[in-house]
């Protein structure tokens, strides 16, 4: 009943903002016309003759309940915070290196958006895109603007909706986020110390620890880098059907623009696909059609290089290469900044090089005798959009290959697909840095540039004509790795990939991917937490010693074994670390306390090494798991001083294996003990009380799956409490799909719901759906759509 009210007072609110029902159409200029019929949840699924129309249903369902958030974001893309909410005042991001916990601040990003967002790139962008594209972002725009009009109008319109930043979009502001997307991964980590980088006036006093410095920018890219995701697909052999099943379950931030959001784009004979965008792109960027569905991961390529410059002395704007000086050209940026009841302006200024634009942040300092600068192979990328609607129109995985290399616009997405004749592709055909590995190991700029290298996966290169990247003309971007030279493959069993390398994508002996370039990813390296979790429960569910009946996977098994919350590391380990445990049960801590871990070793020893509602125990490894150190990478991989049994290449899945009992992971055992009886909690606490979130009524309800675990979710920890606090990022659009003779059959979810407004009924209505296993059967076709619940259908016409 509440569903149908809430349906129900979302029809009343489209009535009352100016729109009719598919009875009583508006008569208006009908160049635009699209029919959204709504499914529970507030699922839009639009239907037009045209690109230009779906765009313009699009934008209009999008902006009911994304108003405010994505007024808030246009007005960073256009660099105009500081005009309407200060110079002072900031913004949280996820996605930003050299800032620790600090916000952004508005002058810092307006001066980077002013920088690198030009009228020529955003035109370029505009010249490079087809025409549907096109049609598609103008007829959001339009759509959008005339939802934003009626919803000002409107005495129920969401609480910004008479700020003067909330505003009419254009279409430069949809390319604006194009683009965004396009380098957020690049450029866009840079974006505050780009725009503060200055000459040094005096020299710098160095920290007196290397080692801090270092271990502050990797826990900046730990950050940044746990942003990922899982895909799977599997092929008729492992179906035992003829055709796949693939599961999607994209890792993204819960707050800001980078958020899911879902909706069916219909334009008969043309392009008809389900699927999720982010905040504001009118492109479905994952889902399915009538014959394929297909999810993106974050790859590990290296999208972008820092070059070290050296400075001529007493002079830090002249550079050398190759021995000859070269002059920083200086770009002054125009910021509109208020200022009382008026509006100021001020010029600040970006340093360019040959290399790209200098930054200074963390040990990556300008200093009198070094500076720094970013070479960002993304931001040449003109093909993003295209590349997303060339794989919808797929009609099979061999399709969807064929877009790849004619598009090579996959912005830093691995793509795993599975289509209705069983057959499942994995590929990384995306943007990359084309340099041979014999340059890298000549190129890396001393000592710095190996440690940045091994430990944090960035390439740091001596700023010479000789360490520039490698031309290939079969790519259409300078400095890219053609299609030709990525990894890919297509099978019948099945494909994984959790966020690793290329290199193990499948756990059958011979089907490891490799002799790609090292900026693709690292081959014969350990492979994360989830990689090897999904691989071990894949090859026992086919070899049928999984505890489940029958040897071939399904839909609902693969759901089960989602919420069970396998904690593959666990399964490594801890019968060596109980052993341990027991055998020396005192440990002292760094600052001198001393833990008995005596009940942890019983706790543990009975806990079912899983991460569901049920299980005590698997709060206390959740804690130790985030105590002891770990590379910072796309996934939770170790020390490598935890292991008993080292990693060896040729058993990649099976190693490294066991607890070594080295003093630092007991260490960080006796950690968690502490910090759970600090807070208040029983080592044995029932998971689903101390784990989870809060729903649209304020109730708490328990969560499944954990930080580090294929059911990726991550509550701040409350003292007190335990990881009940906000959910900053995991599991996002979620969805399983497969194919028989009728079509697609699709369940999906989102896990924190469709809309960012608190005032919609669609805040968090599918909170409580995602807690409880119970994802939305969602329909395809336009019959099944009419006879959905909740069904509402809104004809509108511009």
């Amino acid at each position: 009943m509440r569903v149908l009210a809430k349906m129900a007072l979302s029809a009343l609110t489209l009535m009352m903002v100016g729109c009719s029902t598919t009875s009583d159409p508006i008569d208006f200029d009908n160049s635009m016309t699209a029919d959204i019929r709504y499914t529970e949840y507030g699922i839009p699924h639009i239907k037009s003759e045209t690109f230009i129309g779906a765009g313009f249903g699009a934008g209009f369902a999008f902006a009911e309940g994304n108003i405010c958030l994505f007024s808030d974001h246009i007005l960073t893309l256009r660099g105009h915070r500081s005009k309407y909410l200060g110079s002072d005042a900031g913004y949280r991001e996820r996605f930003i290196l050299f800032n620790g916990d600090k916000p952004v601040n508005n002058l810092e990003s307006d001066t980077y958006y002013g920088y690198y967002y030009t009228a020529e790139r955003i035109a370029a962008l505009q010249e490079h895109a087809s025409q549907d594209a096109r049609d598609l972002i103008s007829g959001f725009v339009a759509g959008y603007n005339k939802q934003l009009e009626k919803l000002k109008a409107s005495q129920e319109g969401p609480a910004c909706r008479d700020e003067p930043w909330v505003m009419p979009i254009t279409e430069d502001d949809l390319y604006r986020r194009a683009l965004h997307l396009t380098i957020l991964d690049t450029s866009g980590l840079f974006r505050t110390s780009i725009a503060t980088a200055r000459p040094p006036i005096m020299p710098e006093v160095k920290k007196a620890s290397l080692e801090l410095e270092f271990a502050e920018l990797g826990e900046q890219l730990g950050a940044v880098r746990t942003t990922g995701s899982n895909a799977l697909a599997f092929g008729r052999d492992a179906t035992g059907t003829d055709a796949s099943i693939v599961m999607g379950n994209p890792h993204f931030p819960w707050f800001g623009p980078e958020r899911q959001y879902a909706m069916h784009l219909t334009i008969p004979g043309k392009y008809d696909v389900f699927g999720s965008t982010l905040l504001g792109l009118p492109i479905p960027l994952l889902g399915w059609n009538e014959n394929l569905a297909w999810s993106i991961t974050y790859s590990t390529d290296k999208r972008f290089a820092v070059y070290e410059l050296n400075l001529v002395p007493g002079s830090p704007t002249t550079y050398l290469v190759d021995g000859e000086p070269r002059e920083m050209k200086r770009i002054d940026v125009n910021v509109e900044v208020k200022s009382g009841e008026g509006v100021e302006m001020r010029t600040l200024p970006v340093y360019e090089t040959e290399f790209g634009a200098v930054f200074s942040g963390g040990l990556l300092k300008w200093s009198d005798t070094t500076a720094y600068a970013l070479m960002d192979f993304s931001v040449h990328n003109l093909r993003m959009m295209d590349q997303y609607l060339e794989i919808g129109k797929s009609t099979n995985v061999a399709e969807v290959k064929a877009a790849l290399d004619h598009g090579l616009g996959l912005q830093f997405s691995n793509l795993v697909a599975g289509d209705n004749g069983g057959d499942v592709l994995y590929s990384n055909i995306s943007v990359g840095a084309d340099y041979s590995d014999a340059k890298i190991d000549r190129c890396l700029a001393g000592d710095l540039g190996r440690r940045m290298l091994s430990d944090m996966t960035v390439l740091v290169l001596a700023g010479s004509s000789d360490c520039m990247p490698d031309v290939d003309g079969r790519s259409p971007y300078p400095g890219v790795i053609p299609a030709e030279r990525r990894p890919w493959t297509i099978r019948s069993d099945y494909v994984v990939n959790s966020n690793d390398s290329h290199w193990i994508v499948n756990g059958k002996p011979g089907s490891s991917l490799s002799g790609f370039n090292r900026t693709i990813g690292e081959e014969r390296t350990i492979r994360g937490e989830r990689t090897r979790a999904a691989i071990a429960a894949i090859e026992m569910r086919l070899a049928g010693t999984d505890g489940h009946p029958g040897t071939h996977m399904d839909v609902d098994r693969l759901l089960d074994w989602f919420y069970e919350g396998d904690n593959r590391t666990a399964f490594l380990i801890l019968d060596d670390m109980i052993a341990d445990c027991r055998g020396r049960p005192n440990v002292r801590l760094d600052e001198g306390v001393e833990i008995d871990l005596s009940e942890a070793c019983d706790v543990l020893a009975s806990w079912n090494r899983h991460h569901d509602l049920e299980s005590q125990g698997a709060l206390l490894f959740e804690v130790f798991m985030q105590e002891f150190p770990r590379t910072m990478d796309t996934d939770y991989r170790p020390n490598q001083s935890l292991w008993r049994v080292p990693f060896d290449p040729s058993k990649p899945l099976e190693t490294p294996r066991g607890f070594s009992g080295v003093e630092s992971a007991r260490q960080a055992l006796g950690r968690a003990v502490k910090k759970l009886r600090d807070t208040g909690l029983p080592l044995s606490v029932r998971y689903g009380d101390a784990h989870g979130g809060i729903d649209a009524d304020g109730n708490f309800v328990g969560l499944p799956g954990g930080a580090f675990l294929f059911n990726n979710i991550r509550p701040a920890f409350l003292e007190g409490a335990g990881y009940v606090g906000e959910i900053n990022y995991g599991n996002s659009f979620m969805h399983i799909v497969t194919f028989d003779v009728d079509g697609p059959h699709a369940k999906f979810v989102i896990a924190y719901s469709q809309a960012t407004d608190p005032e919609s009924p669609h805040f968090r209505d599918q909170f409580g759906l995602y807690a409880r296993k119970d994802w939305i059967d969602m329909p395809f076709h336009d019959v099944d759509i009419e006879h959905s619940n909740g069904f509402v259908s809104v004809h509108i016409e511009q």
